[in-house]
């Protein structure tokens, strides 16, 4: 007896065997936006026969595992003016105008989350929350950057922009984006 399946099901399997393979392990994945290959293994009993995925299907999702947000989810922070869950490793891209580049999720807790900020003006003006800001201009090239602790409910004004973590755990946060005027 043949076992066939389709390209659907071949990366369901890759996925399965991914995740028992770091559930083992007892590490979560450390999340990034670009897809690796996988090398897939036989199992050594026959899986389930499930039915064919219609070619419009998304693919299976782990259970274990939370969504991602979407690159235009991230994007939609560009404006100043979003809110968006976000995990570890996720960069926001901010316009120029709002005096950031970017803001990007360095570590996550139950209490709050470590952002990084930069830009490229060399001055960073942080009020609220706890933060540490460092900034240089070289042959008239700039950089600044701060490190801000944001705690659950709290808020912090960089330069342009307001930041408020409404919630946050070990795994995500939702962070609210704003302009200040």
């Amino acid at each position: 007896m043949g076992i066939t399946s389709s390209p659907a099901a071949r990366a369901g399997l890759a996925g399965l065997s991914i995740a028992a393979l770091l559930a083992g392990c007892g590490s979560e994945p450390e999340r990034s936006r670009e897809r690796t290959g996988a090398v897939e293994t036989a199992p050594s009993t026959p899986p389930p026969v499930s039915t064919p995925a219609s070619p419009n299907s998304p693919p299976p999702a782990s259970p274990s595992a939370s969504p991602s947000p979407s690159p235009s989810e991230l994007t939609a922070c560009r404006n100043a003016d979003c809110e968006v869950e976000v995990h570890r490793g996720d960069r926001l891209v901010i316009d120029a105008r709002f005096g950031l580049d970017s803001i990007t999720v360095t570590s996550l807790a139950d209490e709050g989350v470590m952002l990084a900020v930069e830009n490229s003006t060399g001055r960073m003006s942080v009020g609220g929350g706890s933060a540490r800001t460092s900034g240089s201009c070289t042959d008239g090239r700039c950089h600044g950057e701060a490190e801000i602790a944001l705690s659950t409910g709290g808020q912090v004004r960089v330069n342009g922009v307001r930041l408020r973590l409404s919630k946050a755990d070990s795994t995500r946060a939702t962070l609210a984006v704003r302009p200040t005027g």
